[in-house]
């Protein structure tokens, strides 16, 4: 049976209709990554989720990505969490930026445009990527 890897995830559902294709963007390709025995063989990803199954709305709130990371990180079920996704929006993935440094978890903010994320000395397990920027892993 395959090894669980939980990706804590917070997206900006609420928010702006812009956001929607996020979340299925993510489920689809960790669909594709499982399904593939050629890639991490032996391990499944898992997009956290929340209690309900549903997805974790940040409604682009520091404090409520803050918090709702928070939960995830310490929650034992989802050990080992090896990567965050989000908060969508740079206020959010500010306030979850905190809660990655704190786990030394990688967290990619697949929509956030501040330039202050990009600081490495202030954010060093972020990576903001939006379309068009280069992902460095």
């Amino acid at each position: 049976m395959p090894s669980p890897l939980y990706v804590g995830a917070l997206f900006p559902l609420f928010s702006s209709l812009k956001y929607l294709d996020t979340p299925t963007a993510a489920l689809l390709a960790f669909h594709e990554i499982n399904a593939n025995p050629t890639i991490l063989p032996d391990y499944t990803l898992i997009l956290v989720t929340s209690p309900d199954g549903g997805l974790i709305d940040t409604d682009c709130n520091r404090n409520t990505a803050m918090i709702k990371l928070l939960n995830q990180t310490s929650d034992p079920q989802y050990q080992p969490m090896v990567g965050i996704l989000g908060a969508g929006c740079s206020s959010a993935s500010m306030g979850a930026a905190a809660i990655s440094a704190m786990n030394k978890i990688p967290q990619i903010s697949q929509s956030s445009t501040s330039s202050t994320l990009s600081d490495i000395k202030n954010y060093p397990y972020v990576h903001p990527h939006t379309p068009g920027t280069p992902l460095l892993l």
